[in-house]
């Protein structure tokens, strides 16, 4: 599973490194369980601040782009395959 976008937040640092993953659906979510399922099982794959799941925050872009890829959308099934952390 690829993010299509990594950026650097803007409250990142050089010593502590802060960065956002950003995923495109190949299917749209409409159920909030499904969705709730989606992103725990990310934020456990990437190792992710589970601090910031909730599904009405909003995420401000930043300056600093690591990696960038238009062209894979991810399949909601794949996501749901994987394992959850101990």
């Amino acid at each position: 599973i690829y993010p299509n976008l990594i950026y650097k937040t803007f409250s990142g640092s050089v010593k502590n490194q802060k960065h956002r993953l950003v995923f495109v659906m190949a299917q749209p979510v409409t159920d909030i369980r499904e969705r709730n399922e989606i992103q725990a099982k990310l934020v456990s794959l990437f190792k992710g601040d589970s601090h910031c799941t909730n599904l009405n925050r909003i995420f401000y872009g930043g300056n600093c782009q690591y990696f960038y890829n238009p062209l894979v959308c991810t399949d909601i099934e794949r996501i749901k395959k994987i394992k959850d952390s101990p």
